[in-house]
């Protein structure tokens, strides 16, 4: 009996359906192995968070920087966008979230990273270039999608923050330092007393009725932080809590002891560390090794923080559409962290 050849076309859809169940096959193999290897190498993590809910926009490109708990349980999310302005997502008690665009109070397009974003009772703060910008708390307690929401002012810094965040009734600002692409003034770079390298600053700007926008002009004291800071907060029991992060390197969540803090530092006028900000003098604390209470290792990129309900709250922007590989294992949700 003569064989019958089976139809080119036939034979190229095999072919192609084999390749395409190969590859989904070595999709699924690198999800469970990535899956496999986060979950193992940050166990205990993922043994002492608990998910939340998720990051709004990971999926539609936005690259999430910071997040922020409104009194109301409304949480504020900034960030940037892979392509044009950069937006802040809000989510509502009830769950449902917003894409929110945002001005300047000139009526320019807001295109910065949106690394911090924090607020008060009255208003919401979002760093900007050289600075941060001030909104009403109203404006986005009542946004719907795709409002537009108009900053009231602008506030100059001597540096363009890398984070913020209020506590205690302080607003805290900081840069991130890291060698190559993130320099630092010379004067940011210095040995602290227990032998640490450090070479970012932090302000602290203390609430104040009759300064700007609520809070003073000059800064109280400066902190000498570590590298790669991308943002902090300050527990209940007063540890001051900054996350560390860069890269594909695993992130840090550095707990430091704000009692010795204070108990380290010099007493006497001759010796006690001083650091110029804002054109005057002011006290240097020092973030290092001395009164470092915990280091805890944490997934890549896990960056914006926020102390809430007794717990730290964690947003992590390697699940975004330019980095992708944290859709492999949960990190386009919020985690919550005991300290």
């Amino acid at each position: 009996m003569a064989r019958v050849n089976e139809p080119k076309g036939a034979k190229a859809a095999k072919a192609i359906a084999g390749i395409c169940l190969a590859l989904l096959v070595l999709l699924l193999v690198a999800f469970a192995g990535v899956n496999l290897f986060v979950r193992t190498t940050y166990a205990g993590f993922y043994q002492d968070a608990t998910r939340e809910f998720a990051i709004p926009g990971t999926d539609d490109g936005f690259i999430v920087q910071d997040l922020d708990e409104l009194e109301d349980g409304t949480w504020l999310f900034s960030g940037y966008a892979t392509s044009g302005p950069s937006p802040v997502y809000v989510r509502h008690t009830d769950g449902t979230t917003a894409k929110l665009a945002i001005t300047r109070a000139d009526g320019s397009t807001y295109d910065g990273h949106g690394s911090g974003i924090t607020s008060d009772d009255e208003h919401v703060f979002l760093t900007d270039d050289e600075g941060f910008l001030v909104f009403s708390l109203t404006d986005f307690k009542q946004a719907e999608e795709d409002a537009t929401i108009q900053a009231q002012g602008r506030r100059t810094l001597e540096f363009a923050p890398a984070f913020m965040n209020i506590e205690n009734q302080t607003l805290f600002l900081g840069t991130f330092y890291h060698p190559g692409p993130y320099e630092a003034p010379d004067h940011h770079k210095m040995d602290t007393p227990s032998g640490d390298w450090n070479a970012a600053i932090m302000y602290a700007y203390p609430a104040d009725a009759n300064g700007t926008f609520g809070y003073a002009d000059q800064t109280s004291c400066a902190y000498s932080l570590p590298a790669r800071i991308q943002g902090m907060c300050i527990t209940e029991a007063g540890q001051l809590v900054l996350s560390q992060s860069y890269g594909l390197a695993s992130s840090h969540l550095l707990v430091y002891d704000l009692g010795l803090v204070a108990a380290n530092e010099a007493v006497t006028a001759e010796t006690a560390a001083t650091f110029t900000a804002d054109g005057t003098d002011v006290p240097l604390l020092f973030l290092d090794s001395a009164s470092l209470a915990e280091d805890i290792t944490a997934p890549p990129m896990s960056e914006g923080i926020e102390w809430h309900d007794g717990k730290v709250w964690i947003s992590c922007e390697s699940a975004s559409d330019k980095y992708l590989f944290g859709k492999l294992y949960g990190a386009n949700a919020v985690y919550a962290l005991s300290i």
